[in-house]
């Protein structure tokens, strides 16, 4: 007579690491994972989203609630709001009639003409414009309402040092 054989439930196992966590955790939980898979554990490795600043995560979100402000998901709504803003940029930017080509600023040929519109240079904060939602790329700007350097969050360091230029 032979001996019954016994077949085992695959077993899974998951495992969370904050985004936060160090790489070298991760590359470790990695490893981990494809052992045990030699052995017949799957083990599914889940990252999950976390704020550089704060820590919130999708389950464990800021007290007063926040959301993501980037497709990154590293940085959350209220913590964007409290941090001073570096980035700047400058662009340049026309009036909406000129844009749309309903002004009289015309070429030689009476066509309206761009070039030929006075344009105006900005300088606009980029962490503002992507936690409004328009991400950090500029060429994502056109038609938007854009916010200026300084904005309301920029540290006392980055603004006016008394000489009228912005440091």
């Amino acid at each position: 007579m032979t001996a019954p054989t016994t077949t085992l439930d695959p077993v899974t196992v998951t495992v969370s690491v904050n985004a936060t966590a160090p790489q070298e955790l991760i590359d470790h939980l990695t490893a981990f994972a494809r052992d045990l898979d030699h052995d017949g554990i799957t083990v599914d490795l889940e990252i999950i989203p976390t704020c550089t600043r704060c820590g919130c995560t999708p389950d464990h979100g800021c007290i007063d609630g926040c959301a993501w402000t980037n497709d990154n998901e590293d940085l959350c709504t209220s913590c964007a709001r409290t941090f001073p803003h570096t980035e700047h940029v400058t662009v340049t930017t026309w009036a909406y009639a000129c844009i749309e080509g309903d002004c009289e600023h015309t070429d030689d040929n009476g066509d309206p003409d761009l070039n030929a519109c006075p344009s105006t240079d900005l300088e606009i904060c980029v962490d503002c414009m992507d936690i409004d939602g328009y991400t950090r790329n500029e060429e994502n700007w056109d038609f938007t309402p854009l916010t200026t350097w300084p904005c309301d969050h920029t540290s006392a360091d980055d603004r006016d040092n008394g000489s009228g230029i912005l440091t």
